[in-house]
């Protein structure tokens, strides 16, 4: 189609039709929008290779964060110019996707990773996503173009995941269903291979939170799995933050003046910086862990090789039953995660608002999301405080107590060997 100069409002105005279409740039050429019947816009650069002289079409991102028309605008605008120059973006750029010779999938996904996840994704997510992408889709559908690709692909992927892993294939579903959209968004499909298909089920949800007797127990035994895992155990019970948000903390993201943990960002799961006030236990914890009242300001936490964080957690986990089978057989199977399950009931139990716990677990409930994450800024610092400071003195409590009936040699509120 014919068309104007593309603005915000001029981009905004353009109606979606039966067909996709393309609205040309009359002041940029080459700089165009296309709307597709889903009323998505893409905006899309359009010029004739230096090389062959072919025609040749490039995406430039779907209309929205962060495309805006002024920045696609300034995009294409360095894209012409380096076709000016006699350079051609398309067949120099391995990862980027032209319409006429769609890419194999490996190469699609690193441009998904590079131009989405980078953006959109914590870098922990991104990087588990790129492990499932590398694990399980590159060996069956790596070398398929991208519009080659069908359900029984899709399928294939699925059926090679072995039955332990109950929630890995809804995850893999997932995963490529956002792939294939994104491209469909783009412009690089005209439609999602996945369309209709139904996930995987859900795997059954699991609600194991351990009673205060086995809490006693778990944390006893810790003791005698060394400073460094009992450390890191103790820290989960005190804290209720994920497990690798423990096992991959850096002393730099503790502050003992303050009594703050600031875990960054590209750490969470949902990519959220999360402060949590650090409790007597923890603290103290924390100074078995340096050796002493000063922190050290760089290095990981939890580690038994200079620069690595602690790996083997199943192997830990077996060790860890084991040692807790000594203390107290009737201890029933429970998974790491369930601590911090665990220390969301037990913040229930203690009163603390669900706002709060949330707010601990650094969850992104409904009463976070949406409008009320730009009106309701309340961080909650106290009253998270509060709430770890009970949590933290009800455990050494009935630490204490339990270990002095049952003649349980180890302090309960270091993680020291015993």
């Amino acid at each position: 189609m014919h068309g104007k100069r593309l603005t915000a409002r001029s981009v905004d105005a353009a109606k979606c039709q039966d067909k996709p279409y393309f609205l040309w740039d009359l002041d940029l050429k080459g700089f165009g929008l296309k709307v597709f019947p889903s009323g998505t816009k893409t905006f899309v650069v359009q010029y004739r290779s230096p090389n062959d002289g072919k025609s040749k079409r490039r995406s430039i991102g779907k209309l929205g964060s962060p495309w805006t028309a002024k920045d696609a605008r300034d995009e294409a605008s360095r894209i012409l110019h380096v076709v000016g120059l006699g350079g051609d973006p398309v067949a120099t750029a391995q990862t980027e996707i032209h319409s006429s010779q769609p890419a194999p999938f490996v190469d699609y996904a690193n441009l998904f990773l590079s131009k989405y996840a980078a953006l959109n994704w914590s870098e922990r997510t991104t990087k588990t996503h790129q492990s499932n992408i590398e694990r399980w889709l590159v060996p069956v559908i790596g070398k398929t173009r991208i519009d080659n690709i069908t359900r029984s692909n899709i399928t294939e992927v699925l059926d090679q995941v072995e039955p332990g892993k109950p929630a890995l294939p809804r995850n893999l579903f997932v995963l490529m269903r956002t792939i294939f959209n994104w491209a469909v968004d783009r412009g690089d499909l005209q439609k999602s291979p996945m369309a209709g298909m139904k996930p995987p089920r859900p795997p059954a949800e699991r609600h194991h939170i351990l009673s205060d007797d086995e809490i006693i127990v778990v944390a006893l035994a810790a003791l005698k799995m060394g400073p460094i895992w009992g450390g890191m155990i103790h820290m989960l019970l005190l804290t209720g933050q994920r497990l690798r948000e423990v096992s991959e903390a850096e002393w730099s993201e503790f502050d003992r003046e303050t009594e703050l943990w600031k875990i960054p960002g590209g750490r969470t799961k949902n990519g959220r910086e999360q402060v949590v006030p650090l409790n007597l236990a923890a603290r103290t914890t924390l100074d078995e862990l340096a050796g002493n009242l000063v922190w050290p300001k760089t290095g990981f936490v939890f580690t038994h090789k200079p620069g690595r964080p602690v790996s083997g957690y199943s192997r830990m986990k077996r060790r860890l039953d084991g040692v807790i089978a000594k203390i107290e057989p009737s201890v029933r199977p429970w998974r790491l995660h369930d601590l911090r399950r665990t220390v969301a009931t037990n913040m229930q139990r203690l009163g603390v608002r669900f706002e709060v716990t949330e707010a601990i677990l650094n969850h992104v409930s409904t009463t976070q999301a949406g409008v009320a994450s730009v009106y309701q800024r309340h961080d909650w610092a106290q009253e998270k405080r509060d709430a770890l400071n009970a949590w933290g003195a009800k455990l050494m409590d009935a630490l204490s107590s339990w270990s002095s009936t049952q003649n349980v040699s180890g302090d309960p509120t270091a993680a020291s060997s015993s």
